[in-house]
């Protein structure tokens, strides 16, 4: 037997399903233009709804020319690719403007690019014994996978190089 919500509003909603019964319905979103609300139910006007969309049917393959209102929406849609590919992301490098000190552009890559520096082997000195530090883990692999934007003039954030 289905239990009744609990929070005593039934009467506020128009009808109670499980989400059992829901199937496949309860994650597809059919309004074309639906309002994103705040924290506060009140119509959030800085959300990106373009970039929001990416998120409702998964993210689409990265392309060259692809442009961003800002650079954290750039990290984000390349972060929620990266999720979706199976690699997490760290910022590789970035350049600044010489006239303000600015960030112009950025580039992103797999946590795993690249590989760790050769070391030579150090020993800590501890009275007569000398004792060999832990090994590391290996972390970098030689993974490819990056992407750099770089901030147009009219402040959209353009992407340059995808690999």
């Amino acid at each position: 037997m289905e239990e009744e919500p609990s929070c005593g509003g039934k009467d506020m909603v128009d009808s109670y399903v499980g989400l059992e019964e829901e199937g496949d319905r309860c994650c597809v979103v059919e309004d074309e233009n639906p309002m994103i609300l705040d924290d506060h139910g009140k119509e959030d006007e800085h959300v990106n709804f373009e970039f929001s969309q990416h998120l409702v049917g998964g993210i689409s393959e990265p392309t060259l020319g692809m442009e961003f209102p800002s650079e954290d929406d750039a990290r984000n849609f390349y972060n929620a690719y990266a999720k979706q590919t199976g690699f997490s992301i760290r910022v590789n490098s970035y350049y600044r403007s010489k006239k303000d000190n600015s960030i112009i552009s950025r580039e992103f890559c797999c946590s795993k690019e690249g590989f760790r520096r050769e070391k030579r082997s150090r020993n800590v000195d501890s009275g007569d014994d000398s004792k060999r530090r832990r090994a590391r883990p290996i972390t970098r692999e030689g993974c490819k996978a990056l992407m750099t934007v770089r901030r147009r003039e009219n402040g959209q954030w353009l992407m340059r190089k995808i690999g």
